[in-house]
């Protein structure tokens, strides 16, 4: 989590990240409603923010897509289930390239020696 504050980069800038990466890995799976795709990047990319320490303040839940304003408890439960495991693909991907990295680092550090 420090790795990503400690980067200097802008709030917004991350957050325009995460909503990328969150959209490309749900673009690998096929949904028959863009408009909910776009929700389900967009809930990923938010509580990607809040894992790493991104300010999350900007989002903006207000709007459903059209197909989950009535939908039931089973379509949502669904829907929720889905943005979780997207979000535990992603995590989990990153902390092992996170990990590898750290590794990589200490190793060279350790031949500086």
């Amino acid at each position: 989590r420090d790795l990503v504050r400690s980067r200097g980069l802008g709030d917004v800038y991350k957050r325009q990240v995460a909503l990328a990466m969150a959209r490309a890995e749900l673009d690998q799976t096929e949904h028959a409603d863009p408009q909910a795709d776009a929700f389900r990047g967009y809930c990923v990319s938010y509580m990607l923010c809040r894992k790493y320490g991104v300010d999350a303040r900007g989002y903006d839940f207000s709007r459903l897509p059209e197909s989950l304003r009535d939908a039931d408890s089973q379509t949502i439960r669904s829907e929720l289930t889905d943005i979780r495991d997207t979000l535990q693909t992603m995590t989990g991907r990153m902390e092992r390239a996170l990990e590898q990295s750290r590794a990589a680092a200490q190793k060279s550090a350790r031949k500086e020696r």
